[in-house]
């Protein structure tokens, strides 16, 4: 009868035993948000500070504030810029972009390319915002042949311009829209309206899926 107690209480621990160590398998193999988009297709990926932003095939770019999923968003026309390529306060070229309409720009300086396809640069925006050591990793398919290890032609795209852009910040009524979805288990999704401006008379209409 011992005999028997024992075997069945062997039986009982290595059950307990496996079980939770399967329940850890897959907690670590379970991914957060950030990553599981990270795993689908995409255009890009750029790091400003703790946002990550991802250009989607879609057309829409998905922002992530560190792991978490903020919003999507597009913008509803094609902005409006010139850009102009000159000798940089660092080593090397700075590239400057400028709002056709209203002045407004964004510089991007001190180039450095890194491995895998990704490359690294400071923002500098016209409200006087600077945000050091980007990070963007580009799709080789959208340059150019010619302009191939261009530090300025592989950064400056219009999505990471759009980027920059919102990242400057949301209009009040905009972020709380987002806060007011999110908080009710949607997915925001936004469309910005940069006509009259890129950072100051920005709008926003925000679709709660």
């Amino acid at each position: 009868m011992k005999n028997t107690y024992k075997l069945l209480s062997g039986l009982f621990l290595l059950t307990i035993t496996l079980y939770s160590c399967s329940s850890e398998s897959n907690e670590t193999t379970e991914l957060n948000a950030l990553e599981a988009e990270l795993q689908l297709e995409n255009k890009g990926v750029l790091q400003i500070e703790s946002s990550t932003y991802i250009f989607k095939t879609t057309g829409e770019t998905a922002k992530f504030d560190n792991i978490t999923r903020d919003f999507d968003f597009t913008f509803q026309d094609d902005l409006n810029y010139t850009v102009e390529i000159s000798e940089g306060k660092h080593e090397g070229e700075e590239a400057t972009v400028t709002n056709i309409e209203t002045g407004e720009y964004i510089v991007f300086s001190d180039f450095h390319e890194l491995k895998n396809d990704r490359i690294k640069f400071d923002l500098e925006l016209s409200t006087g915002q600077t945000f050091e050591s980007v990070s963007y990793k580009f799709d080789r398919s959208d340059i150019d042949d010619s302009k191939w290890h261009i530090p300025f032609a592989m950064a400056v795209s219009p999505s990471v311009i759009e980027a920059a852009v919102q990242h400057h910040g949301l209009p009040a009524d905009c972020k709380a829209a987002i806060v007011s979805c999110a908080q009710s288990g949607g997915k925001p999704v936004v469309t910005f309206d940069a006509a009259q401006g890129w950072f100051t008379a920005r709008t926003c209409t925000v679709e709660c899926n």
